[in-house]
Parts: C-alpha cells; sequence; structure tokens
C-alpha cells in the first residue's frame, strides 16, 4: 500500500473479482464479508481501510492507472443486483477520469499466464518498477528486475487481446440493462442468488 501511494502509474490486471481501488463500499463490504471477520466493527474497519486507499486516483498527483478486468470478474455478480449495477456504474464513472482507463479481457482472449490470480505494476517517481502478484490469501512483492520485466511483457501482451476502452464501457453498459430493475418489497421480486 505504501508503494501504491509512492506510484506515478499503477498497471493492474485482475480476474475474478473489481481490484479494491475500483470498488464501491456495498461491493467491498460483500467481498470483505467473505473473509469471515469476526464481528461487524471488524467488518466496518475493513471497507474503511479499503475505502480510504480510493483516494489515490483523485487530485492533480493521481498515477496513470489501468486495469484489465477479465470477463470473470462480471460474471460473479454480486448478490443484491442494486449492489451490483452501482458498482458497474461506477466502473463507467471512474473509467472516464483522466489517467483512468478500464479494459475487459474477454473469454476470447483465450488462456494466458496472468491466470489464476492478480497482478499490479507500479512505477515509481524514482524510476524503479515492481510487481506485487496476488492470489485470494497471500501476495508476494516482486522488485529483481528480471522478474518485473517479464510480468510487464506478460500485462503487455494481454493488453493486446483486450477490448479498447470504448468496446469495455459499451460492454459494461450492455450489462448494466441486464440487471433487473425490482422493487426490493415486491413479493415476486427474483432470487438475487439466482442473478449472480
Amino acid at each position: 500500500m505504501r508503494l501504491e501511494r509512492e506510484a506515478t502509474v499503477q498497471y493492474k490486471y485482475v480476474c475474478s473479482v473489481v481490484p479494491g481501488l475500483l470498488q464501491t463500499e456495498a461491493y467491498a463490504e460483500e467481498i470483505l464479508a467473505k473473509g469471515r471477520p469476526r464481528d461487524d466493527a471488524e467488518l466496518a474497519e475493513q471497507v474503511t481501510a479499503r475505502m480510504s486507499r480510493q483516494d489515490i486516483l483523485e487530485g492533480d498527483d493521481a498515477p496513470h492507472f489501468r486495469a484489465l478486468l477479465d470477463e470473470a470478474v462480471f460474471r460473479r455478480a454480486a448478490t443484491d443486483p442494486k449492489v451490483w449495477r452501482d458498482q458497474l456504474e461506477a466502473l463507467l464513472e471512474v473509467g472516464q477520469r483522466s489517467g483512468v482507463t478500464i479494459q475487459v479481457v474477454p473469454f476470447s482472449a483465450g488462456l494466458h499466464d496472468l491466470l489464476g490470480g492478480s497482478l499490479t505494476v507500479l512505477w515509481l517517481a524514482n524510476g524503479k518498477c515492481v510487481a506485487y502478484l496476488e492470489g485470494s490469501k497471500s501476495g508476494e512483492l516482486i522488485e529483481e528486475p528480471e522478474k518485473v520485466e517479464a510480468l510487464r511483457l506478460s500485462y503487455d501482451l494481454l493488453r493486446d487481446k483486450t477490448f479498447s476502452p470504448e468496446s469495455s464501457a459499451d460492454f459494461i453498459r450492455r450489462l448494466i440493462e441486464e440487471i433487473p430493475r425490482c422493487d426490493p418489497s415486491d413479493p415476486t421480486r427474483p432470487d438475487p442468488g439466482r442473478l449472480a
């Protein structure tokens, strides 16, 4: 997190969930609750910490930020359709900021060597570049130039297979249109778990 704040450029690939820097509070709460915090206070603390990180994408000194989001991210919806709609709309909104690029990696991109986890590449003001590989329960900071360069190449090769930023936004808009608009008090409302 310290290096994330120092970075002038941040590239990210995520294979399964919306990355923390782009999450809405309600989406973050659902994700973090799955980690079985001890109590509501611990969950609230985790959500607050995650939300507080997002200010790095704002202001004149915000880093250039590019996120490649695997199509699987969009096929595993939040349980509540409203939470999911709000999350997708937030992605569209943040994607319009100067210096932020969001692209979808479609399933048609096929197999690639970043599958199974997430990658963050950070360029620091001193010219150094580091990478962070993360799984669901662990992470590894990589600083060796040769290994970082190999991960950067993997990222670049994957980016060549993504939808353009404009096509990615269209993809997200189509998903939003598919989410049913239901009154939560309506007894005939579909079961949200079946929409996920």
